[in-house]
């Protein structure tokens, strides 16, 4: 893999976790709101719903780290 194809790589598997965050972001707020607004239940069930999000961002950054270190090496 050339320096070139490495960096657009990670710029995107850094981009697509961004990505993900930023919609845990809106998730996490709008959980907020609804705890807010005495709706404890529906807050819970929202925040829930981040778990698949967060394990595409851990599995995105742990990509990157790998390639990072195979090229390193």
């Amino acid at each position: 893999m050339d320096k070139a194809l490495l960096d657009r790589t990670l710029q995107a598997f850094l981009g697509e976790a961004q990505t993900r965050l930023d919609e845990i972001v809106q998730i996490i707020s709008a959980a907020e709101d609804h705890s807010e607004n005495g709706q404890t239940e529906d807050a819970v069930h929202l925040a829930l719903g981040i778990d698949g999000l967060l394990y595409e961002v851990r599995t995105l950054v742990n990509a990157s780290s790998l390639i990072n270190r195979l090229w390193s090496a």
